[in-house]
């Protein structure tokens, strides 16, 4: 591309097979920046030790009983115990906020 404009440019294979890539996939990398950078912010996500996690039926029946034998502190720790699916994290964030507002 550069060369076709007039300017000589000098670089490895590499280099430029790197920016070829960056280039192709810049849009899908963006989103992929961004779904992690939101991960993070949910990994912070606080669990109150209170959480009546048996009553939280848009968990799958496994994800409730796990959840309520070991209580996590944060949804981190919730993401790490088997059984434990992104569904169920993603459901678990909102039965927990619809609680928070409950009992507020």
């Amino acid at each position: 591309v550069l060369e076709a404009a007039g300017v000589n440019v000098v670089a490895d294979a590499a280099a430029v097979a790197s920016a070829d890539i960056e280039l192709k996939y810049d849009g899908y990398l963006a989103r992929e920046r961004e779904a992690a950078a939101r991960l993070a912010e949910l990994a912070s996500f606080a669990l109150h030790s209170d959480l009546p996690y048996l009553d939280f039926k848009s968990l799958s029946t496994e994800a409730r009983q796990k959840l309520e034998r070991v209580r996590p502190t944060s949804l981190a720790q919730a993401a790490r115990i088997p059984g434990v699916s992104p569904s169920d994290l993603h459901n678990l964030v909102v039965e927990t906020m619809r609680w928070r507002r409950r009992v507020a």
